[in-house]
């Protein structure tokens, strides 16, 4: 909801908070991150500006254009 408040004031504003304080970054260290992780970079990420986290999406074919990736995952057993 906060992040739809400020994207309507700002597109590149709510894109950057919801990629520092969402799933890109802060969620991703509670999620996969271990216990030092958890306990050292996740509240300076909270902080705000102590610590900025950053999100990079990059393709051989295609660059930052991510509905021409072509990478899949394959599960195999």
């Amino acid at each position: 909801m906060s992040i739809e408040v400020i994207s309507r004031y700002s597109g590149s504003m709510g894109i950057l908070t919801e990629v520092q304080g969402g799933f890109l970054v802060t969620d991703a260290f509670y999620t996969y991150g271990n216990k030092q992780m958890k306990e050292e970079l996740a509240p300076k990420l909270a902080r705000g500006g102590e610590l900025i986290g950053s999100f990079a999406l990059s393709e051989p074919c295609c660059g930052s254009d991510a509905a021409a990736i072509e990478t899949r995952a394959e599960r195999r057993w």
